[in-house]
């Protein structure tokens, strides 16, 4: 996958970036940035999760992480750099430049990483199954590129001076109209006079979204969502041929208050008769192809209350193979299950929850307890944990996110706000996911997919927005209106936002050509919800809730605006 991916994922950095800038330097700082973050971070994590933590990473860690890092590193340096070349066309010195692109797009920055960091912080102590050391990974690694991002790239800026911009700078600065930001203020203003209409659209269409998503089962099917290479090839025909039971069995266990055998290999019939009811009725559930126990030792039933009687060669053998599955403390028995499915699929979580209802409705005797244990067992437990757990954890970091935004921003409405557009990019791009994989394609949604999607538009997602902001809240320092603001903002850096979405979500969306259908799954859902939110929920969404919102924008706190604004750009 990293072969397929980071190369494309550079590439289309360079081409974006180059022609954002008009300045080879200028497209080389963000790779040169994200380069040496992820050096340094693939050495920290190694160490953290693995010498120290005595940890394992999966094949999904160093993916997601390099990948990811390098769309941040895209993403950090490019706002930086941009308002250092804003502030050099106004004639200011490069290291006043620096200065002031760190005060405002460094604080972005500074919001933005510390949301992420925050978000895979909230995965990793979450546990979550495969993707917690994916959090872990994350946000070690964010935290070393926001570092970089805050020092290397300042000290680049003013040791290459306009170098980093040749030959685009000039051409800038004598440009003194653009015909796009004059169509992007009309699009602003035409925005803000309908703003009641598009949030009502948009709210419903988001409602509509949250519906298919809720009628989605999500599944732990990981054969189905991963290459046909040859050794899944070989576990599909041995479960084919001889059911899930030949490799990933379940097991029923069955602990009795007193003894299975005593003295010389002689029985407790009445415990053996109580085994053989559960046992037929395992063997009589839909879905179960073979059943084997201390009642039925080799898969078929037999007069058990008789083995004294067999000749002593069939005895022995018989004898055996019932010892075997009868514990070491001689009160615990087991009895092996297989089904018909993959131990892996709804199909098989279905027949196992029908044999449970069946056992659990026998009269048991008194201290018989019974458990079901085995991959199936696994696999509805775990789904069963992630259900409740996604709720659980968008709440938690939602809440973490409000905190730290409350506190950057000054605002107790806008960090709402926030939370709520993202979640609604989130949900446009999982039903999305869902209508091509689930309903078109006929593949599981994998459990841990949308949680992994959640956390990343929570913590990544969200910078986009915090750009926005940031400029928003600039320009009502600066004595401007919020409409004004909203209008000002758009025109000066949704252009920058829009090809920082596309760098990210391009390279996200590489990953959709691995053939590996679980990273499909959230490469998809990542890359939509980024495209989205840089373009409906940005350029409409945001400034139409802002625009109904008004003075409760930065409620309590009053933004003091200066009456002659210091960086007037209009």
């Amino acid at each position: 996958a990293l072969e397929i991916t980071v190369g494309p994922a550079i590439a289309i950095s360079l081409l974006i970036v180059g022609i954002l800038f008009l300045a080879p330097v200028a497209a080389f700082i963000p790779v040169l940035l994200g380069g040496v973050s992820v050096s340094v971070s693939l050495a920290a994590i190694y160490l953290a999760v693995v010498d120290v933590g005595h940890s394992s990473l999966t094949f999904l860690t160093p993916t997601l992480t390099i990948l990811l890092m390098l769309g941040l590193a895209v993403d950090y340096a490019v706002l930086q750099l941009r308002r250092t070349r804003e502030e050099r066309q106004k004639g200011k010195s490069i290291e006043e430049s620096v200065g002031i692109s760190l005060k405002w797009a460094g604080q972005a920055v500074l919001t933005a990483g510390i949301t992420v960091i925050v978000a895979y912080i909230v995965m990793a102590v979450a546990n979550v199954p495969i993707f917690s050391d994916v959090g872990t990974a994350i946000a070690l690694g964010v935290s070393i590129l926001l570092l970089a991002s805050l020092t290397l790239l300042p000290a680049l800026e003013i040791a290459l001076g306009d170098k980093i911009f040749w030959p685009g700078l000039n051409r800038f600065s004598k440009t003194k109209s653009d015909p796009n930001k004059s169509i992007l203020k009309r699009l602003a203003h035409s925005t803000l006079k309908r703003k009641v209409p598009i949030v009502i659209l948009i709210s419903l269409v988001a409602l509509g979204a949250f519906l298919v998503i809720y009628n989605t089962p999500t599944s732990q099917d990981f054969l189905s969502l991963i290459p046909n290479f040859q050794s899944n090839q070989g576990l599909t025909a041995i479960a084919n041929s001889f059911g899930s039971g030949a490799i990933d069995p379940t097991q029923i266990v069955i602990t009795t208050p007193t003894q299975v055998t005593y003295g010389n290999n002689q029985f407790n019939q009445t415990l053996l008769d109580q085994i053989e009811q559960i046992t037929a009725t395992a063997a009589n559930s839909k879905g179960v192809t073979s059943v084997a126990g201390p009642t039925r030792p080799f898969g078929n039933t037999f007069n058990y209350s008789s083995v004294e009687n067999m000749p002593e060669t069939l005895r022995v053998q018989y004898e055996s193979q019932i010892f075997s599955a009868i514990g070491k403390d001689n009160k615990t028995v087991v009895i092996t299950v297989g089904l018909s499915s993959s131990a892996f699929g709804q199909a098989a979580v279905d027949s196992l929850n029908t044999m449970k209802q069946e056992i659990n409705q026998l009269p048991l005797l008194n201290g018989i307890n019974v458990y079901f244990g085995g991959t199936t067992q696994s696999t509805y437990d775990s789904h069963t944990f992630m259900t409740s757990l996604i709720p659980e954890v968008v709440a938690i970091l939602s809440a973490a996110v409000y905190v730290i935004l409350f506190f950057q921003l000054r605002s107790a409405f806008t960090p709402v706000r926030l939370i709520i557009t993202i979640l609604c990019s989130v949900v446009f791009a999982l039903a999305i996911t869902s209508a091509i994989f689930y309903f078109a394609l006929n593949l599981p949604i994998l459990d841990f997919g949308p949680l992994f999607v959640v956390v990343t538009m929570l913590g990544v997602g969200i910078d986009y927005d915090i750009f926005f902001l940031t400029r928003i809240r600039e320009e009502v320092i600066n004595g401007k209106t919020d409409n004004e603001a909203i209008v000002t903002a758009i025109d000066k850096v949704w252009v920058t936002i829009l090809c920082l979405g596309i760098v990210l979500a391009t390279v996200f969306a590489s990953l959709i050509i691995t053939n590996i259908a679980i990273l499909q799954e959230i490469s998809l859902a990542v890359t939509v919800a980024i495209l989205i939110d840089v373009t409906v929920v940005i350029l409409f969404f945001v400034p139409s809730l802002m625009g109904l919102a008004q003075k409760f924008n930065w409620w309590p706190y009053k933004l003091s605006r200066n009456k002659q604004p210091e960086n007037k750009t209009d």
